[in-house]
């Protein structure tokens, strides 16, 4: 997942540091990403668009406040454990997945939620059923 999936002569270059991949190029709609899509080599135009500064629906909620810091997103080896990123998720709802994912709004909502307030297709069941029935799930 490291090495870039396009020739060396066909990478459009960027400002570093403000210019990063767009979480929204893959997950069209906060949707699961297509087979063929490549978030690779589509840069956000200046720093509004980072993952980092972006916000929610209501303007009121940073996105890594439920999906976690930018630095956890790519998957990497890493020798002390899968999970080692996903302290917050595994504090409060004693899982990996993002705050108040598969219908977990009672995480922060004093109940349950039935309007996606802060995105789009937000409540639902969670797609990846394999993190569901992973080692990691402690509950």
């Amino acid at each position: 997942h490291l090495n870039p999936p396009i020739p060396k002569d066909q990478i459009t270059p960027r400002k570093p540091w403000v210019q990063q991949p767009d979480c929204l190029n893959c997950h069209k709609g906060f949707q699961k990403p297509a087979k063929e899509a490549k978030g690779y080599n589509n840069w956000t135009e200046d720093v509004s668009g980072l993952f980092r500064v972006r916000k929610d629906n209501t303007q009121k909620l940073p996105c890594l406040v439920c999906h976690g810091s930018p630095h956890a997103l790519y998957p990497a080896f890493n020798p002390y454990g899968m999970v080692i990123d996903n302290l917050q998720p595994l504090q409060y709802q004693r899982n990996i997945l993002p705050i108040g994912a598969n219908l977990k709004c009672e995480v922060c909502h004093l109940k349950k939620m039935n309007v996606p307030s802060h995105h789009p297709n937000l409540i639902r069941t969670f797609r990846n059923s394999k993190l569901l029935t992973s080692q990691t799930d402690l509950e």
